[in-house]
């Protein structure tokens, strides 16, 4: 048995579709003599052997295994990686639930991820939860939700159901879900230390994958220090609709290069915001930022 069976689901760089784990990584690295005497490593060994099933799973639905399929074939496999991603996501919250992590922030987390699930079967683009700005979002939360600094509480839990009940009672009514993680990104994931997180992930990545992409670690690094330094400038006492605004732009833009980042480190060995691959960096980047100035003004 292995000691620390994370480190094998560490090198199947399942942390880059599911980047909450990274969080997850760290706090096993620093406590896991703690964890093993309490027995927790049976557990997580246990899930582990189930994780790698749909890790595998989940990476042989890349390019090559889709290349000559017809198109019924296709939409078929993504609705498959889909409900593998969903129920991997359940594994993941099982996993947070055995290291004692808080319970409401689990079940957040799990209410997320069902929304996420939902927002894959949305055939009509012109719905909200069908959009690259919500794709971006939602990977920004899962990235963050477990860290420490983020304080949510029962009402938005309360509320994030109620949208739901709102949501299929009358689909095309989806407001008061769009409001609740417009307000759950603005107030909690919209904080400078959170460019600090990603510099920190980046010296990881860099120091695994730099010699292969030194290029593009050059320019993202680069460009997420001038967003670190465009943070510096705004005026945390002035909450006015101008701030707001250009704190939801500073941080859609950095989950938009990281995410751009790890899809590149992933090689193709998945369809992996495929939308980057089909229509460049820029062009998505620009339609976030429309789609973020129409839904701003819906929510408020």
């Amino acid at each position: 048995m292995c000691v620390n069976p994370l480190e094998n689901i560490k090198k199947s760089k399942i942390n880059l579709i599911f980047p909450e784990l990274n969080l997850f990584f760290e706090s096993f690295k620093a406590n896991q003599f703690a964890y093993i005497s309490k027995g927790h490593i049976l557990y997580v060994h246990y899930l582990y052997e189930i994780m790698s099933l749909l890790t595998y799973s989940i990476f042989q639905n890349n390019k090559s295994f889709l290349k000559n399929k017809s198109k019924d074939e296709i939409s078929r496999s993504k609705i498959l990686m889909n409900r593998r991603i969903f129920f991997m996501r359940i594994l993941i919250s099982e996993l947070f639930i055995s290291f004692e992590q808080d319970i409401l922030k689990v079940q957040i987390y799990l209410l997320l991820n069902l929304l996420h699930y939902f927002s894959t079967l949305t055939l009509n683009r012109a719905v909200y939860f069908n959009t690259f700005l919500f794709r971006i979002k939602i990977r920004y939360i899962f990235r963050f939700i477990f860290d420490t600094n983020i304080k949510t509480g029962e009402d938005f839990k309360n509320s994030l159901l109620l949208g739901f009940i709102y949501q299929l009672k009358m689909p095309n009514a989806s407001k008061l879900l769009q409001k609740g993680l417009f307000d759950l990104f603005l107030n909690y994931f919209c904080v400078p230390i959170y460019i600090d997180s990603i510099q920190a992930l980046m010296n990881i990545y860099r120091d695994k994958f730099g010699k292969v992409l030194q290029n593009i670690f050059s320019v993202e690094e680069g460009e997420i220090k001038n967003l670190h330094q465009k943070i510096n400038l705004l005026n945390f006492s002035q909450k006015t609709q101008t701030h707001d605004s250009r704190m939801i732009e500073i941080f859609l833009e950095l989950e938009c290069r990281i995410s751009n980042l790890e899809r590149r480190i992933s090689r193709g060995s998945i369809q992996f915001m495929s939308f980057y691959a089909k229509r460049g960096y820029a062009s998505v980047y620009k339609s976030i930022l429309k789609q973020a100035e129409l839904y701003y003004r819906v929510s408020n």
